[in-house]
C-alpha cells in the first residue's frame, strides 16, 4: 500500500496517454500507469466488477464494495460515480496504511481530472476517516480502514460487512509481497458470504497470483487489457460469473511452468509447482471436470 503517515514521498507524472498520475516514490510506482486513473479504474473494476448489473438487480439491498489500495482514490471515485445512477445503498470500504497519498492527490486537483466535482467529498473524508451521504440516487457510506491489509485480514474479531465486489489494487508483488500471497488470499475468501455471489479483479495476470487466487478456494478468469496489460485477472466464488475461466489447458501450462509456485509468505522466491499444490490444482471444482489427460 502506502508508507505510514508522517512520511510522504510523492508527485505527479504525464503519461503516455496525457493523463496525470500520481508516483509513489518511496515505492517507485505510479499509481495506473498505462491508460490513466479515469480509464483504468472504470474499465478494469467498475466493468469488472459488473458493478451496474449488481446495482440493478439489487435495489433496496445494501451494495457492499472493497477498495483495497485507497492510493489516490480513482477506484474508489469510479465506483461511486457508477453507483450514483441507481437507488441503491452502498457501503464503500476503502483499505491502506495511509491517507496521505489521497491528500496529495487533492491538493492537485486540477491536474487530476478525476477528482473533478469531488473535492467536497474528498475534504470531508480525508478529515473524519469517512463520508455518507447521497449521490445522485444513491445513499453512500463511504469508510477508511486503516493499517496493513494483511495484518487487519489476520485479525480474528475485526468485523468487516462480507464483500459483493473487491477492486484488488496495492503495489506489485515485487513491492507490496505481503499482499499477493495464498495466506492473504485465503483469509479474503473466508471473509465473503457463501450464499452471495463476488467478484475480484486485480491488474495482475501472473501465473503465481492465479494459482493463490485457486488455492484460497476463488474460481479464476481471464480478464480485460487495460493500458499496457494485454490481460489482467478476475475471481469469483461463482464459476457462472466469469467470462473467461481459466481452463485445463491452462493448467497444463502452469504444470510446466518454472515459476508458478505461489508464495504462502511474503519473499518466497518463485519456483515450479510442489506435488501438493498440483494435486490442488487438478482437483479444483474449475478443473476437475476436464480432459482425463490434463488432469493426470
Amino acid at each position: 500500500m502506502n508508507p505510514q503517515e508522517g512520511q510522504p514521498s510523492f508527485e505527479l507524472v504525464r503519461l503516455a496517454s496525457g493523463a496525470w498520475a500520481v508516483r509513489d516514490e518511496a515505492f517507485g510506482e505510479i499509481m495506473h500507469p498505462g491508460c490513466g486513473p479515469a480509464v483504468e479504474a472504470a474499465r478494469l473494476y467498475v466493468e469488472q466488477l459488473r458493478l451496474a448489473q449488481r446495482f440493478a438487480a439489487q435495489q433496496g439491498r445494501e451494495v457492499v464494495l472493497w477498495d483495497v489500495g485507497l492510493g489516490a482514490g480513482a477506484n474508489a471515485l469510479a465506483m461511486l460515480q457508477a453507483a450514483s445512477a441507481w437507488p441503491v445503498r452502498v457501503r464503500l470500504l476503502s483499505f491502506d496504511l495511509s491517507l496521505e497519498p489521497l491528500r496529495f492527490a487533492r491538493r492537485h486537483a486540477g491536474r487530476l481530472a478525476y477528482l473533478a466535482g469531488w473535492q467536497g467529498v474528498l475534504d470531508v473524508f480525508v478529515e473524519g476517516r469517512g463520508w455518507s451521504g447521497t449521490i445522485g440516487e444513491a445513499k453512500v457510506q463511504w469508510e477508511f480502514v486503516s493499517g496493513d491489509f494483511a495484518v487487519r485480514m489476520a485479525e480474528p474479531d475485526l468485523a468487516l460487512p462480507a464483500p459483493d465486489g473487491i477492486a484488488y489494487d496495492p503495489f506489485s508483488p515485487q513491492r507490496n509481497p505481503e499482499l499477493w500471497t495464498a495466506r492473504l488470499f485465503r483469509q479474503v475468501f473466508r471473509r465473503l458470504d457463501p450464499t452471495r455471489p463476488c467478484l475480484l479483479a486485480t491488474y495482475s495476470r501472473s501465473n503465481r497470483v492465479r494459482v493463490a487466487l485457486l488455492l484460497a478456494g476463488f474460481f479464476v478468469g481471464r480478464g480485460c487489457a487495460v493500458g499496457m496489460k494485454e490481460e489482467t485477472t478476475v475471481a469469483s466464488n461463482r464459476l457462472e460469473w466469469l467470462d473467461r475461466p481459466l481452463d485445463v489447458d491452462w493448467l497444463a501450462r502452469v504444470r510446466r511452468s518454472a515459476t508458478a509456485e505461489p508464495a504462502w509468505e511474503p519473499g518466497e522466491p518463485p519456483g515450479p509447482l510442489r506435488p501438493a499444490t498440483w494435486e490442488a490444482l487438478r482437483r479444483h471444482p474449475q478443473f476437475a471436470a476436464g480432459p482425463e489427460g490434463a488432469s493426470r
